[in-house]
């Protein structure tokens, strides 16, 4: 969709034109629902209401949006945001859930293979449970979602260096955790 088409759809759907919503929304579709289970990783029952409570809020809240943003940044912190509240309630109730780590090696099913893709997986959950929300947030938006450090510290509202030091420690983090299962 091009900037024109969606300034002017958001312009319709401010006004109350339900079908213009409708069509931005459905625009994207595909997109919010592959954030919301990759950015609620470890909570997938969660992931899909987290999907439909973000259109139910971005349409609920049209009116509130300023374009100071494209409206699929809007969209995406809305959703993002959903999932970090899931994160936080999640960890009041002091429930463990471990993120889904797609490790799909096709040339192997042995036994021992599967056991250690399922113990990597249970430690890099492990691994990002312990990470403070904030360098988690980064670490995901980064090596998952594949933003750049500037439109990082534009969504989450950071300077570049709290962005780069955020993820500086959550990779360094990561690492030595792993070092420490490899070689131990």
């Amino acid at each position: 969709m091009n900037t024109n088409n969606e300034r002017e759809l958001v312009r319709l759907g401010k006004r109350g034109d339900k079908q213009a919503l409708d069509e931005l929304l459905r625009s994207y579709e595909s997109k919010i629902k592959a954030l919301a289970h990759k950015v609620c990783s470890g909570l997938p029952a969660e992931a899909e209401d987290v999907f439909q409570e973000s259109f139910i809020q971005a349409f609920s809240k049209i009116k509130q949006y300023q374009g100071r943003s494209s409206f699929g940044n809007w969209l995406y912190t809305i959703t993002a945001n959903l999932c970090w509240r899931k994160h936080r309630e999640k960890k009041r109730k002091r429930e463990v859930s471990l993120p889904e780590v797609p490790l799909e090696d096709k040339d192997s099913t042995s036994p021992d293979r599967s056991s250690e893709k399922n113990e990597l997986r249970r430690l890099l959950g492990k691994i990002l449970e312990e990470l403070d929300e904030g360098r988690r947030r980064v670490l995901i938006l980064s090596d998952l979602e594949g933003k750049t450090n500037h439109e990082i510290a534009k969504e989450l509202k950071l300077s570049l260096p709290a962005v780069k030091s955020r993820l500086h420690r959550a990779r360094e983090y990561l690492r030595q955790n792993l070092q420490e299962y490899y070689n131990g």
